[in-house]
């Protein structure tokens, strides 16, 4: 974790992050970690469950009290996870407070509607993967678009971020036990794309013109953004996972 945090962690919020960071200087925006927390996490995800075997009986959680108190965390503390960027509350705050919530319930309706087409019960489980599938989207374009935007691209990650857990889940070629990839790397990848279509500076002075209304720059400079992240990501990723290794090893 202390090798990933220096070759990946670090290095990416420098670049998007810092005013003096090479993305930041060409005007990649990211307002609470769609890129930097959660790319970064779900990508990680991905390498380490290449080499992973799934276990024959998996064992999980099936305390619903657990999982209610663990949620209602996890949204208490979300919300100053999207507030803490703007700096003070009369920075967007009750933007980015009613995109949040919009967010949670988009995002659980996306997740939720393709399990009543196929005549499936909802449970718990998809009722949280659904809110947390909210939160992770949000984060790029919180404070840069729309609640209406928001709203948009929340609930279309929370059916495409269903189908991809299902797909993944099906495979015996990937195991991530917690849906890291599918929600933190699917999920802040479509926030980020949400972002480049919809941001709007009459929301955000600061933040920037989509897609939509005719900027192709900014939505140039956000793809090399997912690229260069990617790439460092799964580097570094790589370079702990081996390290990781030798030290077990050595241990052995």
């Amino acid at each position: 974790m202390p090798l990933w945090t220096l070759l990946v962690y670090a290095p990416v919020a420098n670049l998007i992050w810092s005013p003096t960071g090479y993305l930041a200087q060409l005007g990649a925006l990211d307002f609470s970690g769609g890129l930097v927390v959660h790319l970064t996490a779900g990508l990680t995800s991905l390498v380490l469950a290449l080499f992973i075997k799934r276990p024959q009986n998996p064992q999980g959680s099936d305390n619903a009290l657990f999982k209610y108190v663990a949620i209602l965390f996890v949204i208490t503390g979300w919300f100053g996870f999207n507030l803490a960027p703007a700096g003070s509350w009369q920075n967007y705050g009750s933007l980015i407070v009613t995109n949040t919530l919009i967010a949670i319930i988009a995002a659980s309706l996306g997740r939720i509607i393709p399990l009543t087409d196929q005549n499936k019960p909802v449970t718990l489980d998809d009722l949280v993967n659904g809110i947390l599938t909210g939160l992770v989207t949000s984060t790029a374009a919180v404070g840069y678009v729309s609640p209406l935007s928001i709203g948009i691209i929340t609930f279309v990650s929370g059916i495409i971020c269903h189908l991809a857990t299902h797909f993944t889940n099906q495979t015996d070629r990937l195991y991530d036990a917690v849906d890291s990839f599918t929600i933190n790397g699917i999920g802040g990848l479509i926030g980020t794309f949400g972002l480049i279509l919809m941001a709007n500076t009459k929301i955000n002075h600061g933040g920037a013109t989509g897609l939509i209304f005719g900027n192709i720059r900014f939505a140039s400079v956000e793809l090399l953004a997912i690229l260069v992240i990617s790439g460092i990501t799964i580097i570094g990723a790589v370079i702990s996972l081996l390290a990781t290794h030798l030290v077990t090893l050595r241990k052995d």
